[in-house]
């Protein structure tokens, strides 16, 4: 058996990653189990990089912001299996 193996990908969403001041930015952070048993009390963490900014009520699935740190406590991470 495997244990929980946790990965997360962060990409921008739109057709480059060069912004102008006033323009919005989309990000799209995917956590996945590749383990064979399901993650329990998993944190992520995401830094947001100088220069942005957070639109209050644009976090998703309980994100919390603090100062430049987003943060999510994910109480359970399933285990996929592909057939």
């Amino acid at each position: 058996m495997i244990p929980p193996v946790v990965n997360v990908t962060k990409n921008v969403i739109g057709d480059d990653n060069i912004f102008n001041y006033g323009d919005e930015a989309q990000y799209l952070v995917v956590v996945t189990n590749n383990g064979d048993v399901v993650a329990n009390d998993v944190v992520v963490t995401d830094t947001l990089p100088d220069g942005l900014t957070v639109i209050n009520g644009t976090i998703s699935h309980g994100g919390v912001l603090s100062g430049k740190v987003i943060t999510w406590v994910l109480n359970i991470i399933l285990v996929i299996i592909l057939i």
